[in-house]
């Protein structure tokens, strides 16, 4: 962002992709329409959904709501539908069911971009039930763009924000790289300029949905895939690469087989 647009009011543009999950999406805009911050639009891409979500964003009446719904292909195309429409000043994915923390998360965003003149940035996200109890809290403080690269860390898009600006320089999610699309998304956005980190609460993750049963280690994988495609394999070698990635993806599944075998002995 200019200087000369520092100061002036800012739009928030806040992507939301369904498809047949209406009380995940009343959720989220519970959630969007108690935002303190009160500049901002919703734009909704959904895939064509039977269930009444049409007839319920028709009876939506706040202006600030922009919505389509057609057929898509698949979960980054449709966020892809999204970021063309998106116009605003900052921009962020909240899918459906997701949410902010509190209603004070746009305008703490808001105020960091403003005192730090990010690109983009991301804060706390926490991992909740269907309850709302909160089961796990994900955050780095410090981020590490080996990490990243290597498939150790993570950044999840609830909780990441980006100027549109840099959303211009990035284009559109690359649905090849599945699952993981958001996180080539993110290394690419790393690779032109590191985010900063916001130390705040500012998005939680219903759990389950599409990735629930994504393997331990594909992530880790995934990123194999990345590195080759960004030309940044471990020490410039295919091979050694594949040695890393193998010895990393088996300390990946060793560490969830103990965790869940934990989980399971502490029910008991």
């Amino acid at each position: 962002m200019s200087e000369a647009s520092a100061s002036a009011p800012r739009l928030f543009d806040v992507l939301t992709i369904t498809w047949n999950n209406l009380e995940g999406l009343k959720r989220t805009w519970d959630s969007v329409s108690s935002q303190d911050f009160d500049n901002w639009r919703w734009l909704v891409v959904d895939g064509g959904s039977t269930d009444g979500t049409v007839e319920w964003l028709t009876s939506l009446t706040d202006e600030r709501v922009d919505w389509q719904s057609g057929p898509d292909g698949g979960i980054y195309d449709a966020m892809n539908k999204g970021i063309d429409r998106s116009t605003g000043d900052i921009v962020v994915v909240l899918n459906a069911a997701d949410t902010f923390s509190t209603s004070q998360v746009l305008g703490i965003v808001d105020r960091n971009q403003r005192d730090h003149q990010w690109q983009w940035a991301y804060g706390v996200m926490r991992y909740i039930d269907e309850s709302g109890a909160v089961e796990g809290i994900h955050f780095t403080p410090k981020f590490s763009m080996n990490d990243l690269r290597l498939g150790l860390r993570f950044v999840g898009h609830q909780s990441a924000f980006f100027t549109h600006h840099m959303i211009e320089k990035l284009g559109h999610y690359r649905p090849q790289f599945g699952y993981a699309a958001d996180q080539e998304y993110m290394l690419r956005a790393a690779e032109i300029s590191a985010p900063t980190p916001i130390p705040h609460m500012l998005a939680d993750f219903l759990l389950g949905g599409v990735s629930k049963d994504v393997a331990p280690d594909y992530f880790i994988r995934s990123s194999r895939q990345m590195r080759k495609d960004h030309d940044v394999l471990v020490q410039g070698n295919d091979a050694i690469d594949a040695v890393i990635t193998t010895g990393l993806a088996v300390s990946a599944r060793v560490r969830h087989f103990a965790a869940k075998s934990w989980r399971s002995i502490a029910r008991k």
